[in-house]
């Protein structure tokens, strides 16, 4: 029993401490320890062991006496380097003859007596006494001899020797302490793991709460800044902070967002977001977009803009009714240029769901055939310019060239920014991403599936804005002073 013990402690304890001190790199005496395997196989290994002898010496025929079995174990243990006796050695004179034998293991030399093994080895208790004993009514009895339960087949057969149930038992017992002392070892390396885990969960939250106390201390003034502590350098975030920083950088944008819109009225904010919109499209590629005016949106709804606006309406609710949509978002006189190189008076409307053209005033607004589906738009191009130019391009390779324009006259205000907003916006709440907006001074278009360019030039003298055309070139006219606020 204790060498088992110590076989255990020696092999799980303090090996793997030894190993783990190791790999830590943590400063240990080596304590060097005899391996006691060798002497367990010496005792218990099978054919060879002690315990076999001992069983094969109960099993034979005749009488078998402790000299015997000693005889036995001097034959076949003669050459292992733990185990003598009297036989192999005559000069020792510690040992006695035909009794004592010894074995060199972890307590030194132990010399072991003869006598009384081949008895003690010897179970004369066979399983139909078990059986009697464990069907007693005395459930002290019954306790004690579980092994009465087995089937009565195996009450027949022969016992086993009480060193073989010791070996059995033994090894049901480091079978045991293995499974323990694993569950120990893994409880101590949580508690280790544990502490060091609640260290470090505190150490983040110190780190934390020092980063965000020196934002507070950086930020304190900011509301009294004129950018509203814009061009304040946020401290480099510690690694614990790193998450954390992105959510107080939105929490600070969302502040600084609510300080500048505290200026404006509430009615005002719907026309910001459209003006962000457009602003963050155009990327400061275009001067003028309308910025400084009030935007409306459905224009032609409107009698000063729409002389003839009883027909539109009326042409609107139908055109409802037919298309199921809602709202005109915006509305405006156009001129329209197609791919047979003419250009005609119409009017556009935005829709939650597309573009739609109507005819001219004098026709009544009536809905021409083609419309153009915002989710299938593929960009938008405009010019840097004063110019009323907008092209919705297609995914079917023809697309819808207008320029935005008043009531038998050009605009007095830039428009362009407006409905660039608005079909940007339901562009994205279809699609889910950012429409492209392209800004330059020659736009390729298509026009019946054929690649065209639109060229812009400012003309002296030149009152009202027209389209003409050169081959695959288009010249938009304008005034000059158009193409001077680029």
């Amino acid at each position: 029993m204790i060498m088992i013990i110590i076989i255990f402690y020696s092999e799980l304890v303090l090996k793997q401490e030894q190993e783990e001190y190791n790999r830590e790199g943590i400063a240990w005496t080596h304590i060097d320890y005899f391996n006691n395997q060798i002497i367990c196989d010496l005792v218990e290994q099978p054919h060879k062991g002690i315990i076999s002898i001992m069983d094969e010496a109960c099993l034979n025929v005749g009488k078998i006496t402790d000299e015997t079995l000693l005889e036995a174990m001097d034959k076949k243990l003669s050459h292992h380097k733990h185990y003598t006796s009297r036989q192999l050695k005559p000069m020792d004179k510690e040992l006695k003859h035909k009794e004592h034998f010894r074995i060199t293991h972890y307590a030194g030399d132990v010399i072991y007596s003869i006598n009384g093994f081949i008895e003690k080895n010897r179970d004369q208790l066979y399983q139909d006494f078990k059986r009697l004993l464990f069907n007693s009514r005395n459930s002290i009895l019954q306790e004690m001899w579980p092994e009465g339960a087995q089937d009565i087949s195996k009450t027949t057969k022969r016992p086993l020797t009480a060193g073989t149930l010791f070996q059995k038992s033994m090894a049901e017992l480091v079978a045991t302490l293995l499974r323990k002392v694993r569950g120990f070892l893994a409880r101590q390396k949580y508690k280790k793991m544990k502490a060091a885990l609640i260290i470090m969960r505190y150490y983040r939250q110190y780190k934390l709460r020092s980063y965000v106390q020196y934002l507070a201390d950086n930020f304190r003034h900011a509301k009294q800044m004129r950018d509203y502590g814009k061009s304040i350098q946020w401290p480099t975030p510690p690694l614990a902070g790193r998450f954390a920083e992105q959510q107080l950088r939105m929490l600070f944008s969302r502040w600084r967002a609510a300080q500048i819109l505290r200026k404006y009225p509430r009615s005002e904010w719907p026309q910001l977001r459209l003006q962000i919109i457009t602003a963050s499209a155009l990327k400061r590629r275009r001067r003028f977009w309308g910025q400084e005016r009030k935007w409306t949106g459905n224009y032609l709804a409107n009698t000063h803009e729409n002389s003839n606006y009883n027909s539109y309406n009326t042409s609107i609710n139908n055109l409802k009714n037919s298309n199921a949509f809602k709202c005109v978002f915006f509305s405006s006189f156009v001129k329209k240029f197609n791919h047979q190189n003419k250009s005609a008076d119409r009017a556009i409307i935005v829709t939650e769901t597309g573009i739609y053209k109507l005819d001219s005033a004098k026709n009544k607004f009536k809905t021409m055939k083609r419309s153009i589906s915002i989710k299938e738009m593929t960009g938008i191009s405009v010019s840097p310019g004063r110019d009323q130019l907008i092209v919705f391009h297609s995914a079917n390779n023809n697309d819808l060239v207008v320029a935005l324009q008043g009531e038998n006259q050009p605009l007095k205000e830039d428009r362009v920014g407006e409905i660039l907003a608005h079909v940007c916006k339901k562009y994205m709440d279809l699609c889910d991403r950012e429409l492209s907006v392209n800004v330059t001074t020659a736009i390729k278009t298509y026009l019946g599936k054929k690649s065209r360019t639109i060229s812009i030039e400012g003309v002296a003298g030149c009152e009202q804005p027209t389209f003409k055309h050169a081959g695959s070139v288009i010249v938009y006219e304008v005034p000059a002073a158009y193409c001077s606020a680029i």
